[in-house]
């Protein structure tokens, strides 16, 4: 049993009910009013409440219906409203055989002096569910981009299904259907698997409000939905890239194009992430300098809500001189770490860093199509990771992934800065980079 507030403070008790009767079609919970707004006497009636209802669930028979267990108990509370000092033994002989017709709004409402006795869960429209999970989502400060990418996705659903749907009456069914209706358009599997994870994360969190038992697209399957690997940077291709001008020789015209590179091989973060960083960003924490991906800055977003984290800094860039950079830029008053700005309609941070990134790759003969990109850093420390038998949860806190597993998402703590560091410490691209010759203030294109 639950004890909770309504929005007008008025105490609420909700009893789960067990799987045996929820797969008879009975509701996943049932909810009735305490009546009172105060605690003390909502504990008292808390516990007569959910004795009652309790010994309701024991003893009822098989067969019954949705409707009749709902009067039964009304019945039972009606008997404790008439004599409150004693609480009442149910027995499924008082159980009525029938609703009569008029007992439409009773089983719905069921007056009483504590209030509406009610099934889980609320009846609410779709629409209202992907208004409110948007709005969720908006919240989080998870990048116009995604958030775009969310909308149209579960617009889709909202247009299938209509935005009258209720919620609660969505099941397999429907969403098997919604995912054939898909394939039949000719989208790709790989496509199809976006719509059915944006749909699962809204109806996900309409289980979390209680309204719905269970989301259903957790059952629907995707023949031949793996993701086509994104292509990392093999220790080859690394090496050709840093022996070249920009990191041997200072020979770029911002220094951006020095640092950002070393920077996500060193971190596995986006490139937004970076892109975004500001002075303030770069802080000690448990005497280790760490960089913050918040979304706490004039312009700053993050995918998701799990992105918001702190990066160690590994040793290399300490050697560099990236904290002299990070001075340098602090005291001549630059608010961004970098000098890049975020355009175009969703506000990208990376886009015009990314743009210089692929000529220069252009330029050391890594033909488009067939070369990994700045992106590619992050699938880079993925997969190095990995190799090293890393944890799993361990990588998630790294890079900013949800974790996987109901264990790890919802009582585990995120892992310790210092145990962060030891593992990133790990990745060794002093081969790749032996060429690499440390940040000098004083190059051409150094502070912008």
């Amino acid at each position: 049993m639950y004890l909770s507030k309504n929005s007008a403070g008025t105490y609420y008790t909700r009893i789960t009910l067990p799987k045996s009767l929820r797969d008879k079609g009975l509701p996943f919970a049932i909810r009735t009013s305490l009546g009172t707004k105060e605690r003390s006497a909502a504990i008292d009636r808390n516990l007569r409440v959910a004795a009652l209802v309790r010994a309701c669930i024991a003893s009822a028979p098989s067969g019954l219906t949705h409707s009749i267990f709902l009067a039964w108990i009304r019945r039972e509370i009606d008997d404790y409203k008439a004599n409150p000092s004693c609480l009442p033994s149910p027995s499924s002989s008082s159980m009525p055989t029938s609703v009569p017709i008029d007992a439409t709004a009773q089983v719905s409402e069921l007056h009483s002096p504590m209030g509406s006795l009610q099934s889980d869960n609320p009846v609410v429209a779709l629409g209202q569910l992907q208004s409110e999970f948007m709005a969720r989502k908006a919240s989080d400060g998870i990048t116009p981009r995604s958030l775009q990418q969310l909308k149209t996705r579960t617009d889709a659903l909202v247009v299938a299904l209509g935005e009258s749907c209720s919620v609660n009456t969505i099941k397999f069914k429907q969403a098997d259907g919604f995912i054939r209706a898909l394939s039949a358009r000719g989208l790709k599997e790989k496509t199809m698997q976006e719509y059915k994870a944006a749909c699962s994360q809204m109806l996900a969190y309409g289980v979390k409000m209680e309204y719905l038992g269970r989301d259903p697209f957790e059952q629907i399957t995707i023949k031949n939905s793996m993701a086509t690997p994104r292509t990392r940077w093999e220790r080859s291709q690394l090496a050709k890239l840093f022996s070249s001008e920009n990191f041997t020789q200072q020979g770029y015209a911002n220094a951006d194009d020095y640092w950002i590179p070393l920077i996500l091989l060193h971190t596995g973060a986006r490139p937004a992430e970076i892109c975004q960083l500001q002075t303030r960003d770069v802080l000690v924490r448990e005497q280790i300098p760490c960089l913050k991906i918040t979304n706490e800055g004039d312009g700053q977003s993050v995918k998701t809500a799990q992105a918001k984290r702190l990066l160690p800094i590994h040793s290399k860039l300490l050697e560099l001189g990236f904290l002299q950079f990070v001075e340098q830029r602090r005291k001549q008053g630059h608010k961004q770490l970098f000098s890049g700005k975020a355009t175009g309609a969703f506000g990208e941070w990376a886009k015009n860093f990314e743009t210089r990134f692929s000529r220069y790759l252009s330029k050391l003969g890594f033909l488009a199509g067939q070369r990994p990109t700045a992106y590619g850093f992050r699938h880079t420390i993925i997969d190095e990771l990995q190799q090293i038998d890393t944890p799993e949860h361990v990588v998630a806190d790294l890079v900013g992934h949800r974790k996987s597993g109901f264990t790890f998402r919802h009582y585990g703590k995120e892992t310790p800065v210092e145990r962060l560091k030891r593992q990133i410490e790990q990745l060794n691209f002093a081969e790749e980079l032996k060429h690499v010759c440390k940040f000098r203030s004083d190059s051409i294109g150094a502070v912008k």
